[in-house]
């Protein structure tokens, strides 16, 4: 009798545990992982799948590179479907710029007051790409002698930050074929580009003011020289000497030009000149042996010593003014081509 008192209440005491453990709910977790993949289990009813639990996955990915570091977020939660589980993403990127770090390359520079100078190059047999900006610094100037002898240079390009191309700046580069300059630069400085005896394209920039003396002296392949208008001043002997140059346009407003300036151009054919100029330099055409044409406007007063010495094949001067104005024009010695060249009047 003991024995079933015994056996009755072991029974009971389980039945009890049962009914206690049935009439529960699930408790709920959250799970959350770094960079890691969680499957959460589903339970079937009816053909409506519910998720049982809401597990949520984060995954952090962090990319750092010299300028930025990138991190995406991925969250991953489960939903409710018909049939399955499903998945939720959500993406966030987030990018902060981390400050340049130091130039490393072939130019040489220093910083002026918050601007950086190119002074010099290490030789390279790539062309040379000078940047914007040097440690955070604009760079505005190429300074005076800064490449001058490096006859390795093959090519250089220039940002459209630079205002000045100082004296001497690629002096005896004689392995440079071409050159844009950009449309932020004011001035080419005296010799900029004297004995660049390969250049033989030149873009000149819209913000161009002055050309400095024997600029492209000797730059004997130079075909074309388009100045733009806005220039006012073309020093001494700029193109002196550069024998292939064929093309040419001076603008309307030039006012000022040196001795010689396209002393030695054997390939001019045709001159027109500015019209607001009062003054043909000295020698400024001499050796143009291949000049045909000239157009002088009425305001000329003064035609210098030589400037037209030995343009034996000029026939055609285009005058803007009267025969009577002609005759009140100051003519220098050395000058006998246009006196032998026929004469067409505006007036």
């Amino acid at each position: 009798m003991t024995c079933k008192r015994w056996l009755a209440a072991a029974l009971c005491f389980c039945l009890l545990l049962t009914l206690g453990a049935c009439g529960s709910e699930p408790a709920s977790s959250t799970t959350t992982t770094v960079a890691t993949t969680t499957t959460t289990a589903a339970t079937a009813e009816n053909t409506t799948t519910t998720a049982t639990e809401a597990t949520v996955t984060t995954t952090t990915t962090t990319t750092t590179t010299a300028a930025v570091t990138t991190t995406v977020t991925t969250v991953k939660k489960p939903g409710i479907s018909t049939g399955r589980v499903t998945t939720t993403t959500v993406t966030t990127t987030t990018t902060t710029t981390v400050p340049a770090g130091p130039y490393e390359g072939p130019l040489k520079y220093r910083h002026n007051a918050g601007k950086a100078v190119i002074i010099g190059c290490d030789e390279t047999s790539e062309p040379v790409v000078i940047p914007s900006s040097i440690d955070g610094n604009p760079v505005t100037n190429i300074e005076n002698g800064a490449f001058e002898g490096c006859t390795w240079l093959v090519g250089i390009t220039l940002p459209d930050t630079v205002k000045r191309l100082g004296g001497f700046a690629f002096k005896g580069c004689t392995a440079l074929t071409a050159v844009d300059i950009p449309n932020s630069v004011t001035e080419i400085g005296d010799e900029a580009f004297r004995g660049c005896t390969e250049l033989a394209t030149v873009t000149f920039p819209r913000s161009l003011k002055e050309l400095g003396e024997y600029a492209f002296y000797g730059c004997a392949k130079l075909t074309a020289a388009n100045l733009p208008n806005g220039i006012t001043s073309i020093g001494r002997a700029a193109f002196c000497d550069c024998k292939a140059l064929a093309e040419l346009t001076l603008p309307s407003s030039l006012t000022h030009f040196g001795n010689s300036v396209f002393y030695g151009c054997k390939s001019l054919t045709v001159v027109i000149f500015p019209s607001k100029a009062t003054t043909i330099s000295g020698e400024m055409f001499r050796g143009c042996s291949g000049l045909t044409t000239v157009t002088i406007p009425a305001g000329i007063t003064s035609i210098g010593k030589n400037a037209f010495f030995n343009c034996k094949a000029l026939t055609t001067v285009h005058y803007g003014g009267s025969e009577a104005d002609r005759n009140s024009i100051t003519v220098y010695d050395g000058n006998d081509a246009l006196s032998s060249a026929a004469w067409n009047y505006a007036k």
